[in-house]
Protein backbone atom coordinates (compact mmCIF):
# COMPACT_ATOMS: atom_id res chain seq x y z
CA UNK A 1 0.00 0.00 0.00
CA UNK A 2 1.21 3.02 -0.84
CA UNK A 3 1.74 5.76 1.82
CA UNK A 4 0.37 8.43 0.05
CA UNK A 5 -2.62 6.89 -1.34
CA UNK A 6 -5.34 8.93 -0.52
CA UNK A 7 -7.85 6.24 -2.28
CA UNK A 8 -6.94 2.97 -0.58
CA UNK A 9 -7.07 4.79 2.77
CA UNK A 10 -10.24 6.15 2.37
CA UNK A 11 -11.62 2.95 1.33
CA UNK A 12 -9.89 0.84 3.70
CA UNK A 13 -11.50 2.63 6.52
CA UNK A 14 -15.11 2.65 5.00
CA UNK A 15 -14.96 -0.58 4.51
CA UNK A 16 -14.46 -1.36 8.47
CA UNK A 17 -16.44 1.42 9.58
CA UNK A 18 -18.57 -1.33 11.46
CA UNK A 19 -16.39 -3.91 11.44
CA UNK A 20 -13.16 -2.91 12.73
CA UNK A 21 -13.86 0.45 14.21
CA UNK A 22 -10.65 1.52 15.65
CA UNK A 23 -8.72 0.37 12.75
CA UNK A 24 -11.25 3.12 10.49
CA UNK A 25 -10.40 5.75 12.63
CA UNK A 26 -6.89 5.15 12.17
CA UNK A 27 -7.28 5.31 8.33
CA UNK A 28 -9.58 8.09 8.09
CA UNK A 29 -6.88 10.09 9.77
CA UNK A 30 -4.18 9.29 7.51
CA UNK A 31 -6.48 10.13 5.16
CA UNK A 32 -6.57 13.57 7.18
CA UNK A 33 -2.86 13.93 7.51
CA UNK A 34 -2.62 13.78 3.72
CA UNK A 35 -5.64 15.66 2.80
CA UNK A 36 -6.73 17.91 5.85
CA UNK A 37 -9.54 19.21 3.31
CA UNK A 38 -10.99 15.93 3.04
CA UNK A 39 -14.21 16.41 5.98
CA UNK A 40 -16.39 14.31 4.96
CA UNK A 41 -13.85 11.86 7.22
CA UNK A 42 -15.10 13.63 10.08
CA UNK A 43 -18.39 12.70 9.37
CA UNK A 44 -17.15 9.12 9.40
CA UNK A 45 -15.58 9.42 12.54
CA UNK A 46 -17.71 11.06 14.10
CA UNK A 47 -20.39 8.38 12.77
CA UNK A 48 -18.31 5.58 14.41
CA UNK A 49 -18.24 7.74 18.20
CA UNK A 50 -21.95 8.02 17.33
CA UNK A 51 -22.50 4.09 17.00
CA UNK A 52 -19.95 3.29 19.67
CA UNK A 53 -21.62 5.81 21.84
CA UNK A 54 -25.10 4.21 21.29
CA UNK A 55 -24.23 1.06 21.77
CA UNK A 56 -22.73 1.47 25.70
CA UNK A 57 -24.16 0.23 27.64
CA UNK A 58 -22.07 -0.21 30.79
CA UNK A 59 -20.66 2.96 31.65
CA UNK A 60 -21.57 6.45 31.66
CA UNK A 61 -18.76 7.79 31.69
CA UNK A 62 -17.19 6.42 28.53
CA UNK A 63 -20.66 7.20 27.06
CA UNK A 64 -19.99 10.52 27.31
CA UNK A 65 -16.58 10.18 26.41
CA UNK A 66 -17.92 8.76 22.92
CA UNK A 67 -20.62 11.31 22.20
CA UNK A 68 -17.81 14.57 23.21
CA UNK A 69 -15.80 12.67 20.21
CA UNK A 70 -18.75 12.10 18.12
CA UNK A 71 -19.28 15.46 18.52
CA UNK A 72 -15.90 17.16 17.65
CA UNK A 73 -15.48 15.36 14.66
CA UNK A 74 -19.21 15.91 13.24
CA UNK A 75 -18.54 19.65 14.61
CA UNK A 76 -15.37 19.55 12.35
CA UNK A 77 -17.31 18.32 8.99
CA UNK A 78 -20.00 20.85 9.98
CA UNK A 79 -17.26 23.29 10.11
CA UNK A 80 -15.62 22.34 6.67
CA UNK A 81 -18.62 21.54 4.41
CA UNK A 82 -20.05 23.79 2.13
CA UNK A 83 -23.14 25.86 3.06
CA UNK A 84 -25.37 25.20 -0.29
CA UNK A 85 -27.95 22.62 -1.27
CA UNK A 86 -27.24 19.08 -1.87
CA UNK A 87 -23.27 19.44 0.29
CA UNK A 88 -24.47 18.17 3.70
CA UNK A 89 -25.74 14.52 4.46
CA UNK A 90 -28.99 14.24 6.34
CA UNK A 91 -27.81 11.41 8.62
CA UNK A 92 -24.83 13.40 10.00
CA UNK A 93 -27.06 16.38 10.33
CA UNK A 94 -29.47 13.91 12.52
CA UNK A 95 -26.92 12.08 14.48
CA UNK A 96 -24.86 15.34 15.09
CA UNK A 97 -28.24 16.73 16.31
CA UNK A 98 -29.18 13.68 18.48
CA UNK A 99 -25.78 13.15 20.14
CA UNK A 100 -26.21 16.87 21.49
CA UNK A 101 -28.95 16.87 22.41
CA UNK A 102 -28.49 13.34 24.68
CA UNK A 103 -25.60 14.75 25.64
CA UNK A 104 -27.50 17.93 27.19
CA UNK A 105 -29.76 15.36 29.02
CA UNK A 106 -26.66 13.44 30.58
CA UNK A 107 -28.00 14.09 34.25
CA UNK A 108 -23.96 14.12 35.36
CA UNK A 109 -24.42 17.69 33.38
CA UNK A 110 -27.60 19.07 35.17
CA UNK A 111 -25.66 21.56 37.45
CA UNK A 112 -23.84 22.78 34.01
CA UNK A 113 -26.33 25.04 32.47
CA UNK A 114 -23.86 26.98 30.54
CA UNK A 115 -22.58 23.28 28.68
CA UNK A 116 -26.69 22.41 28.06
CA UNK A 117 -27.62 25.63 26.48
CA UNK A 118 -24.33 25.35 24.38
CA UNK A 119 -25.29 22.15 22.97
CA UNK A 120 -28.90 22.84 22.55
CA UNK A 121 -28.45 26.20 20.65
CA UNK A 122 -25.48 24.14 18.03
CA UNK A 123 -28.84 21.68 17.55
CA UNK A 124 -30.86 23.92 16.80
CA UNK A 125 -28.35 25.74 14.70
CA UNK A 126 -27.71 22.19 12.57
CA UNK A 127 -31.11 21.69 12.42
CA UNK A 128 -32.46 24.64 11.36
CA UNK A 129 -29.41 24.18 8.68
CA UNK A 130 -30.77 21.07 7.61
CA UNK A 131 -34.26 22.44 6.98
CA UNK A 132 -33.04 25.02 5.05
CA UNK A 133 -30.69 22.96 3.01
CA UNK A 134 -33.42 20.71 2.43
CA UNK A 135 -31.63 17.68 3.17
CA UNK A 136 -33.88 16.10 5.16
CA UNK A 137 -34.99 13.54 2.99
CA UNK A 138 -38.84 13.32 3.32
CA UNK A 139 -41.55 15.19 5.74
CA UNK A 140 -40.85 12.30 8.99
CA UNK A 141 -37.48 13.80 9.26
CA UNK A 142 -38.53 17.49 8.32
CA UNK A 143 -40.89 17.19 11.21
CA UNK A 144 -38.31 15.88 13.45
CA UNK A 145 -35.63 18.65 13.21
CA UNK A 146 -38.94 21.09 13.46
CA UNK A 147 -39.13 19.30 16.79
CA UNK A 148 -35.60 19.68 17.82
CA UNK A 149 -35.40 23.50 17.31
CA UNK A 150 -39.02 23.54 19.17
CA UNK A 151 -37.38 21.59 21.88
CA UNK A 152 -34.27 23.80 22.20
CA UNK A 153 -36.25 26.97 21.95
CA UNK A 154 -38.60 25.38 24.97
CA UNK A 155 -35.63 24.17 27.08
CA UNK A 156 -33.78 27.17 26.04
CA UNK A 157 -36.42 29.86 27.71
CA UNK A 158 -36.92 31.48 24.27
CA UNK A 159 -41.02 30.47 24.58
CA UNK A 160 -41.00 33.56 21.75
CA UNK A 161 -38.91 31.27 19.56
CA UNK A 162 -40.65 28.43 20.57
CA UNK A 163 -44.32 29.62 19.80
CA UNK A 164 -43.07 30.20 16.29
CA UNK A 165 -41.26 27.04 16.02
CA UNK A 166 -44.38 24.89 17.27
CA UNK A 167 -45.98 26.73 14.03
CA UNK A 168 -45.42 23.19 12.09
CA UNK A 169 -47.35 21.60 14.36
CA UNK A 170 -50.43 24.26 14.47
CA UNK A 171 -50.63 25.42 10.71
CA UNK A 172 -50.88 21.14 10.23
CA UNK A 173 -47.87 21.61 7.71
CA UNK A 174 -47.59 18.14 7.97
CA UNK A 175 -50.29 16.12 7.35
Amino acid sequence: LDENDMLAFNRKAYLNKFIRQEFAIENYLKLLALNPNEYNAYKHIGDIYYSQALHETTYLQVRDSLRSEAIDNYKKYFDAAPREVGSLEYRACQRYVFTMWERQLDPRHKDNDSLRAVLRNNAREIAQLALDLKVAPNMYHQRMMHYYIFSCDLFNGNYDLARQSRSYITSKQFP
